[in-house]
Parts: structure tokens; C-alpha cells; sequence
């Protein structure tokens, strides 16, 4: 039993040491930028989401929409919308 976890032991040692690592190398040379434009991308998501459902409340005000019909779809649209491009974004982050 005792070699199964000194065996065990020495994966996740080597593993962690290989993680460490890659992450020193992948770290941004400045460090504050990275972290306000990671702020900036979250703010905008929850704006466009935020957006999104307020546009789908007037027009269902409006229109008199019992089932609230443009607040699901636009709020729905608002987090594809959202979602697309956070993701174009972090692709810019860590090419």
C-alpha cells in the first residue's frame, strides 16, 4: 500500500511543478492591465445583458404583451450577444 502513494505523490508533484510553471510563463508582463481589462469584459457583459431585458420590458409595456414574449427574446439575444464576445476577447487576451 505505501508504494501506491508514494507513487501517487510523485505524479501530483510533478503535475503541480509542470502547472507552476506554465502559468509563470503564460503570466501577462502587466499585470494591471490584464486584470482591468478583465473587469472592463465583465462590465460589459452585464451592461448588454442589462440592456437587453430593460429594451424587452418597454416593448412588452408597450405592446401590451401578457407573456412577456420580447423580454425573453431579447434577454436571450443580450447573452449570445454577451457570451460571443467575451469569448472574442479572450482570445485577444492570450493568444
Amino acid at each position: 500500500m505505501p508504494h501506491y502513494n508514494s507513487v501517487a505523490i510523485f505524479i501530483l508533484g510533478n503535475f503541480a511543478k509542470r502547472f507552476q510553471q506554465d502559468v509563470r510563463m503564460s503570466k501577462p508582463k502587466n499585470q494591471a492591465k490584464y486584470w482591468l481589462s478583465l473587469t472592463g469584459i465583465a462590465v460589459q457583459m452585464g451592461v448588454i445583458i442589462y440592456l437587453g431585458s430593460w429594451l424587452g420590458e418597454w416593448l412588452d409595456e408597450k405592446y401590451q404583451k401578457d407573456n412577456n414574449m420580447f423580454t425573453i427574446i431579447l434577454t436571450l439575444s443580450a447573452v449570445a450577444v454577451s457570451m460571443y464576445l467575451v469569448i472574442k476577447q479572450t482570445k485577444k487576451l492570450n493568444p
